[in-house]
């Protein structure tokens, strides 16, 4: 099965953020999740640099799919990352890459997750849904 990939565009003014140019829906675990166009993502970031791109064919998808859950807290953290690990395997990323992210996202998730406002998860539920 061929899964969708996000129209991105990158912001000129940052190295790694992107905006999402169209809306992208992509069938996931927790149902099916839209990033409405003009989301903007920093791609499959790790706190170390491990020479992997962001932004790829195998993470591209992921990782707006994982940085929307996590901004709109509309699933639990764990369901997010879950979301992460099949996106990532689902659009041919190895095994080892995807255990690495899921133990970084993991092990220092919550540090994002904690600098959550009440505004800044209901500004990102206006960009993220998911249905089903």
């Amino acid at each position: 099965m061929k899964y969708p990939e996000p129209v991105l565009q990158p912001i000129t003014d940052t190295d790694d953020n992107y905006r999402v140019k169209e809306d992208f829906t992509h069938p996931t675990r927790v149902g099916s999740v839209t990033v409405r166009a003009g989301f903007i993502s920093d791609g499959a970031s790790l706190p170390i640099n491990l020479g992997w791109s962001h932004w790829d064919a195998e993470t591209a998808a992921a990782a707006v799919l994982h940085d929307g859950l996590y901004e709109s807290e509309l699933v639990m953290r764990s369901a997010a990352d879950i979301v992460l690990r099949e996106t990532m395997r689902r659009h041919g990323c190895s095994r080892f890459r995807t255990c690495t992210y899921l133990f970084f996202v993991r092990t220092l998730g919550w540090l994002v997750w904690r600098k959550h406002t009440p505004e800044s998860v209901a500004k990102a539920r206006k960009m993220v849904s998911v249905k089903g």
